[in-house]
Parts: structure tokens; sequence; C-alpha cells
């Protein structure tokens, strides 16, 4: 299932738009588009009707992208602006950026459209549930492994048949076959980690951490004699705490991690606890970005399992991700 998005686009080149069009579809959406390319018919589409997204290019005779951007801001002040640009243009689209717009992407990397617009959108809750922005989200992830299988396994594989098609080192086919086997195993668990299925939640927190567990990073895992639960509950507890290991990785410098998974009374309670640089987190929520599912989708994935998600931070004193789910959603 597509994600429906609106969008109106502003240029005189046709061919572009459907260029970008498909790549919409390519990343989960189902765009509906406009297109126009005068200041009047900009104006008389904001105020006619609801558009999700307004992308723009920047070389349109007669309405720069600034004049486009300005416009939209006071027909249709809380709907996203994109900046595509051409090579010779991204100045313009910088510009346009620090007077507002969400984003500015070019014509050459239209790759990083979609992560873009799932930025843009997570901005706006009035688009839709956060359900369709993950779904968004899950075409990405799947385009990234798809990619990876295409470049890694597919070539080590291709490898392997060079070496059966002619005299070879059976060491060495063996060694390669080990390898794609090792990388298969890895994109496996990427897509989903069986363990969480087989032996619950307290057995794939120790998992991920030992998954993790490199250099001078260091893990303590508590799970203090949490039964089975819902589905929904583990699987929203998983994610979360893969997401915040891995801002730890990116962003803390910490050097310990300590998670605790418990029963507080009748609500279940996951707590990952950093001793990093720590950040502002009343600027981070008020943002709420990210390239992937970030704070803003941490927090909805949470709510819709029927969770709480608290992120306690300051600079230099680490940061601490808390879960809480009452009784009803354990059930």
């Amino acid at each position: 299932m597509a994600v429906e998005l609106k969008v109106l686009f502003v240029g005189d080149a046709e061919p572009d738009v459907k260029l970008i069009a498909r790549e919409l579809r390519r990343v989960g959406f189902a765009p509906t588009w406009q297109r126009v390319e005068t200041p009047e018919t900009l104006r008389a589409a904001l105020l006619r009707e609801h558009w999700d997204l307004v992308i723009s290019d920047t070389s349109l005779a007669g309405l720069d992208v600034m004049h486009a951007l300005e416009t939209t801001r006071f027909a249709a002040p809380d709907t996203p602006f994109i900046v595509v640009s051409g090579r010779l243009v991204e100045s313009a689209g910088r510009q346009a950026i620090q007077a507002g717009a969400s984003d500015s992407i070019s014509k050459d990397d239209l790759g990083l459209l979609g992560p873009a617009v799932v930025r843009a959108l997570q901005r706006t809750p009035e688009v839709g549930s956060i359900a369709q922005l993950l779904l968004a989200t899950q075409e990405l992830e799947r385009r990234r492994i798809a990619r990876a299988l295409h470049d890694e396994l597919g070539q080590q594989l291709m490898a392997l048949r060079l070496m059966l098609e002619s005299p070879h080192d059976s060491a060495a086919a063996i060694a390669l076959v080990d390898q794609a086997l090792a990388q298969t195993r890895d994109f496996a668990i990427e897509l989903w980690p069986t363990v969480l299925d087989d032996l619950g939640l307290g057995a794939a927190l120790r998992w991920l951490a030992s998954r993790h567990t490199r250099g001078s990073l260091a893990f303590d895992v508590a799970v203090e004699g949490v039964p089975r639960m819902a589905f929904a509950v583990e699987t929203a507890c998983f994610r979360i705490a893969q997401e915040a290991i891995t801002n730890i990785e990116r962003h803390a410098r910490a050097s310990r991690v300590e998670i605790a998974l418990r029963r507080t009374g009748d609500e279940l309670e996951l707590e990952i606890r950093d001793d990093g640089t720590g950040f502002d987190a009343d600027a981070a929520w008020s943002r709420a970005r990210g390239a992937s599912i970030g704070l803003f989708a941490m927090r909805e994935r949470a709510a819709l399992a029927g969770g709480r998600l608290d992120i306690l931070s300051q600079p230099g004193r680490g940061t601490t991700v808390r879960l809480r789910f009452p009784p009803r959603s354990l059930r």
C-alpha cells in the first residue's frame, strides 16, 4: 500500500515533474500532482485546495524560487516546501533553506528526495498518521537492502561463479561461500531478528547489545522477570532500543550504555541510558526531524503500541530514553 501524496509542482518542465513523481513512487508514495509556472496560478492553487507538499524548480522564468517560497508561506504557511535544483543553481536552494524551505535536493541526486520528503512530512502531522510515514521509511529501507544485496552479495556470487567455471583454489571458493552466507544472515537479521520471536524481548535486547559491543562502548543489560508480552509491545521496545543505540554510536561519544527492562508496579518500563555528551532535548523535540525514523517517529511508534516515550538529556550529562507501557497494552 503506497502513501497518497498531493504535490504542487512549481516548474515549466513536464519531463522533470514526471521524473520526480517516478522517484516518489519508487520510495513508497502515490503522488497526485498539479504543475504551475506563474505567480498567479501558484497562488490560486494554494488557496483553492490543500497540498501535502510543494516542490519547486529554481530555473523558472518569471517565478524565481524565493518568490515561490514567499507565496507558499503566505497562502499555506504549514505546507512543506522542497527545492529541486540544477547543478549550476544549488546556491538558490541553499538560500531558500535559509528563508524557511524544508530542504533542497539536486536534480542529479534524486535518491535523496525520499528521505527529504519523509523529514518534511514528519513536521506536518495533518498529512496523515505516523503509520503512513513509517511505511514510506520502510520503503526506503527496503531499497537500501535491495541495493546491498545487488552490490555486495551479488558480486560475491558472481565471483564464485567465475571460480567454478575455471581452475580455482577450493579454499578460496569455500571462503567466498562463507562470506556470502554471513552476508545473507546479516541481511535476514536486519529485516527481522528471529531471537525476538524465539526467546522474547529480554534475550533480544541482550543480543542487540552484543552486536553493538565494540571498541570502548560497553553495555550492561538488566532484565528483571519480564514475561512474554503482546507482539506490538515487544516489537516497539526492540525497534526503539535499536534506534536509540544507533543514535548513541553516531552522536553521543559515550563509553557505557545501560539497558534495563523491568516491571514497575503494573507497568512495563524500558530504559536506555548512556554517559555521552547529551543534547538539548527540548530543542530536539521542537525540531522533531531525522533522516530515518527520528525522535518524533520513535515517540509515535511507542504511542501506536499503547506506550509513552520520554527522552531526558542535557548537554554534558548523557541521555536517557525511557519507554513505559500501562497494563492494558501488555495483553
